[in-house]
């Protein structure tokens, strides 16, 4: 399967809503993932317009703790915010 490439802005917009990540601006957008009020996951994502780069967005879907399907489910939208907490909870239970 090959990946898809996504806008900047589309990754920003799902992490801001689904996640309830607020996104500090420095030379690239930083903000935390909070799971039951810890923070978990801290995520980056480039500033400006454009697709992200193959390498960038490798790091965010690892960042992300998800598969690269999954992760593709996160931002193309049938993947819920409460759906990747369960991932997380889950993924929290291995270790």
């Amino acid at each position: 399967m090959s990946r898809t490439l996504f806008e900047k802005k589309k990754i920003y917009e799902c992490l801001k809503n689904k996640l309830n990540i607020n996104f500090v601006e420095t030379y690239e957008l930083k903000g935390w993932y909070y799971l039951e009020g810890k923070k978990l996951i801290r995520f980056k994502v480039p500033k400006g317009r454009g697709t992200i780069s193959i390498g960038f967005q490798k790091e965010i879907e690892n960042t992300s703790k998800l598969s690269k399907e999954d992760f593709e489910l996160l931002i193309k939208c049938p993947m819920t915010g409460s759906d990747y907490e369960k991932k997380m909870k889950e993924f929290q239970g291995k270790y």
